[in-house]
């Protein structure tokens, strides 16, 4: 049983996580109780992923939508960066 803690709330990121076997999806930056009841929920055979993620998943889900070539994008580009999204790096200046 994989429970993936992430600082990346793509949905990109969510999908290639279960896709690959894990059962669930937390975003870090949540509290700890939201990853206690995720542990809760895969013991009891659930899938348990962020409710944001949930949200962007189900959308997709429902409208066929694929993930979009701008955010496969921005996540590769995010972790080829150490995760730090494409605006919000900071360059040196000579």
């Amino acid at each position: 049983m994989v429970l993936v803690l992430s600082m990346h709330d793509e949905d990109l990121y969510a999908e290639r996580a279960l896709r690959a076997g894990a059962r669930g999806y937390v975003m870090k930056r949540e509290a700890s109780r939201s990853v206690i009841l995720a542990i809760r929920r895969m013991r009891e055979g659930k899938i348990a992923v962020s409710e944001r993620v949930a949200e962007s998943l189900a959308a997709r889900f429902v409208t066929g939508a694929p993930v979009s070539e701008e955010s496969a994008g921005h996540a590769a580009q995010r972790s080829r960066a150490g995760g730090v999204p494409p605006d919000r790096r900071r360059t040196r200046h000579a």
